[in-house]
């Protein structure tokens, strides 16, 4: 079993019956909610184009992400869900401020120069992600979307602290089935996502320095579906998928 995502499992659920039963979210989510509902489809793509005319909707909302109060007693739930939506609303603040374009890489600096304002700090992207890892839940890698195709599905539905546990399992189920993102099985070999790859520390066992197959079946075993932990029986080798960093624009 992989111990940290365990681990967080277990205390989320814990909290689900006392703590978190009793979440709140630090900001109002809802405009985000909103937005989300109407311009993401199923599969997780955007309509930028559509959500370009939403712009207004948007900056209000990271209006309240900046002048969040973080200093006021939080619950690791609550947090997470502030940064998470922190982080998602920004990548599409990003791409709208430079749409059309075919994808986020082409951008300079798109993830570790432009800053934003999040909880009374200037973060880049970069950083808003080091601030969830260091809640040492691998989860919140599901959930993270850089705007690119081989990101994890983005919701349609924004983040709330009483679900979190739930919307996470969720994505790491979705993402984990989906056979171009996240993992797919060729008889004895295995392909699992570059985020396998370049986030390894947050999903492996201490000590662990590569992914050898039993891994990919603990993944499995944790949060996916039993014909995929099926599949994954005979496999003896590991390798990773390419990485598409085409826009998940439903225009494109």
């Amino acid at each position: 079993m992989l111990k940290k995502l365990i681990l967080m499992t277990a205390c989320l659920c814990l909290l689900g019956s006392g703590a978190l039963a009793y979440a709140e979210d630090i900001v109002d989510v809802e405009p985000w909610h909103q937005l989300l509902q109407r311009y993401v489809d199923e599969s997780g793509l955007v309509d930028y184009e559509g959500l370009s005319r939403q712009q207004k909707t948007i900056r209000e909302f990271l209006v309240e992400v900046a002048h969040a109060d973080l200093q006021q007693p939080v619950t690791q739930a609550e947090k997470m869900t502030f940064y998470i939506n922190a982080y998602n609303a920004s990548v599409v603040v990003a791409i709208l401020e430079q749409y059309p374009i075919k994808s986020v890489k082409k951008v300079k600096g798109f993830f570790d120069a432009a800053a934003f304002d999040v909880g009374g700090a200037s973060l880049t992207l970069d950083a808003l992600e080091s601030q969830l890892r260091t809640m040492e839940d691998a989860r919140v890698h599901y959930a993270l979307v850089c705007g690119a195709l081989s990101c994890p599905p983005l919701r349609n539905e924004a983040y709330r602290a009483d679900t979190l546990d739930y919307q996470l399992q969720d994505q790491a189920r979705r993402f984990l089935q989906d056979p171009a993102r996240g993992i797919e099985v060729l008889g004895k070999m295995v392909k699992i996502s570059s985020i396998f790859k370049w986030y390894q520390k947050d999903f492996l066992p201490d000590g662990v320095s590569q992914w050898e197959p039993q891994h990919v079946v603990d993944l499995a075993q944790n949060d996916a579906h039993l014909q995929l932990q099926e599949a994954l029986k005979g496999v003896k080798k590991v390798k990773f998928l390419r990485y598409d960093w085409g826009l998940n624009d439903q225009n494109r």
